[in-house]
Formats: structure tokens, sequence, C-alpha cells
């Protein structure tokens, strides 16, 4: 509530004034239709930045986002490399151990 408050203070005057002088009545319409959006979108907008300052500050920036195959592709490879090193574990080496 506390980003809205200088747009309801706002609000006040733009709904008093056209009954001292009618023809503001346009203004207050455009007021009440135009400023909210606009007042939302802007809190949204200082609110994101806010959080991207704060991440960035702090070292704790988000990750871009993956590509939906890129977890499997990861997984395959790591696979493939602890199957190739257990294969290298298991095999012998020199041939002795085929002997007995």
């Amino acid at each position: 509530m506390r980003g809205y408050l200088r747009w309801w203070l706002g609000m006040a005057p733009a709904v008093a004034l056209p009954f001292l002088y009618p023809p503001l009545i346009a203004g207050t319409i455009a007021y009440i239709f135009l400023g909210f959006p606009y007042a939302m979108w802007r809190s949204k907008r200082a609110r994101t930045a806010k959080f991207l300052a704060h991440a960035r500050r702090t070292g704790l920036a988000l990750e871009a986002p993956k590509l939906p195959g890129m977890e499997l592709a990861e997984n395959l490879r790591d696979y493939e490399y602890r199957r190739r090193n257990q294969q290298a574990i298991t095999e012998p080496v020199d041939g002795s151990e085929a002997e007995e």
C-alpha cells in the first residue's frame, strides 16, 4: 500500500476539483483510468529493479534459464564419464589377473 500512497493522495484533489470547476472531469477520469495502471506498472518496475540491484550487490544473481534438453545432456555426459571410469577400474591393466 505504501507504493500507492502518492497516487491515493493525488486522488483526493482529482475528485474534489471537478465539483468546483466541472471541465476538470475529463482530467479526473483520465487520472483514474490511466493513472492507476501506470502507478501499478511503475511500482512493479521499481520493485524488480530493487530486487535485481540487491541480488547483484550481494552476489546472489539468478542463473540463466536452461534449455529443456540441457539437463538430460548433462546427466548423460556424467553417466558416460562415471561408466568409463568404472570400466577403467575394473578392467585389468597388464593382464595379470586374467592368468589366475
